[in-house]
């Protein structure tokens, strides 16, 4: 072994010993908390993924439409204690979501991956459980529509389907 491939050999040893006198390890996380009082505000994080930052005193209609369907999403995963739909397991729509928006005023539109629209029945819960969480807290939401990449499959929830937010 030359003297060069051993310098990058050990090169990252002095940090190793450095954290273990410090006593963590390299790969030691403190998770923070999984839900922040109304009052307080996470730091602004980046929308590029489906986790999107914290929008606790924003629940007013932007006057953006994808501002607004991202506030509308990001309220739905804050109400199931998900950062994300990669929270959600196995094969249900949720964890195949890969879209939202909203082409008018009080409709939010969820897109999922084909291979993830299991039954009617699914859909139909996962919609429901949009408009019924979000809908207390966002009176203009008035629709929830729940649909396939291809456009095959669709369901649509009305606020006047969910009882107590008519």
């Amino acid at each position: 072994m030359s003297t060069e491939e051993l310098v990058k050999k050990l090169a990252p040893l002095p940090l190793v010993v450095a954290l273990s006198l410090a006593g963590c390890t390299a790969y030691e996380v403190t998770p923070g908390p999984r839900t922040m009082p109304a009052f307080e505000k996470r730091p602004e994080a980046s929308t590029d993924s489906t986790e999107l930052r914290y929008y606790a005193n924003e629940l007013t209609t932007p006057e953006d439409p994808q501002k607004w369907a991202d506030e509308k999403i990001n309220q739905y995963l804050n109400g199931q204690g998900a950062r994300s739909f990669a929270a959600f397991k196995g094969w249900t729509p949720q964890h195949g979501t890969i879209g939202w928006e909203s082409p008018e005023t009080g409709l939010l539109v969820i897109t999922v991956q084909d291979a993830f629209w299991v039954n009617l029945q699914a859909a139909h819960a996962y919609a429901e459980a949009v408009m019924s969480g979000v809908g207390y807290e966002s009176p203009e939401l008035q629709r929830v529509t729940l649909t396939t990449q291809d456009g095959s499959n669709s369901v649509t929830i009305l606020r006047e389907d969910v009882p107590g937010l008519y």
